[in-house]
């Protein structure tokens, strides 16, 4: 497949390109409406999260009074809550994906940038089960905080392997400008409209998210819960 993208002669390379840039817009547009539609789920799962911290260990974590593992737990703390607000629609993030990487492109700034996103949305996937927050913070505040827990550690570990594996990531907006020379007219509108659901996407799940990490810190610092 490689000596036949490479011999492919013009024409042919942007037909390829531009079927595959097609495709991935009906492909993305779909996944954003599914992806705003879940908002509400989103929150939810968010809320849900915050609740049980704050009924488990509320206060627990000396972010007025930092110290290295109280910086890790934080960091964890912030993570797992991330983690949690995306898992409703965890599975459709990674099927896209899977769907997506089996596009052919020619031009091979949109490969990488597909793979390194396949790659972060799959290895996120892959990341399982999620430490006990709470049982961790406890667990270091049982020894002063002077240690980071283990299983804290082994899990701040595989989000920095994760981190480090996926190289040249891409915003939504520098990725669709990839895609733009292989527009075809009757993509214009289609693309307009992918174009300003991404947007919307990206402004309402960042309230979302940046919302709810300060009411976390709220919850675990000295600060009452709202």
């Amino acid at each position: 497949m490689a000596v036949l993208a490479v011999a492919a002669t013009p024409a042919l390379a942007s037909q390829l390109d531009q079927s595959s840039t097609a495709t991935y817009i009906g492909d993305a547009t779909t996944l954003l409406h599914q992806v705003i539609g879940s908002e509400a789920a989103i929150r939810g799962a968010g809320r849900r999260f915050l609740a049980k911290v704050h009924a488990t260990c509320p206060n627990a974590l000396p972010l007025t009074r930092p110290s290295s593992t109280a910086t890790v737990l934080a960091f964890e703390a912030g993570f797992e809550l991330a983690l949690t607000e995306i898992a409703p629609i965890e599975r459709r993030e990674v099927a896209f994906n899977t769907e997506v990487s089996r596009l052919q492109w020619n031009d091979g700034r949109i490969r990488s940038a597909v793979t390194e996103e396949a790659k972060a949305v799959n290895g996120l996937s892959s990341l399982g089960r999620l430490p006990d927050l709470c049982s961790e913070i406890k667990a270091a505040a049982a020894g002063g905080f002077a240690h980071i827990p283990s299983r804290t550690r082994r899990f701040v570990s595989r989000i920095e392997r994760l981190s480090d594996s996926v190289h040249g990531e891409r915003t939504d907006a520098q990725f669709l400008s990839l895609l733009k020379p292989y527009l075809t007219r009757s993509d214009a509108a289609a693309f307009g409209t992918l174009s300003r659901l991404s947007q919307t996407e990206e402004r309402d799940l960042d309230r979302i998210e940046q919302g709810q990490a300060k009411q976390l810190n709220t919850v675990l610092g000295a600060a009452p819960y709202p």
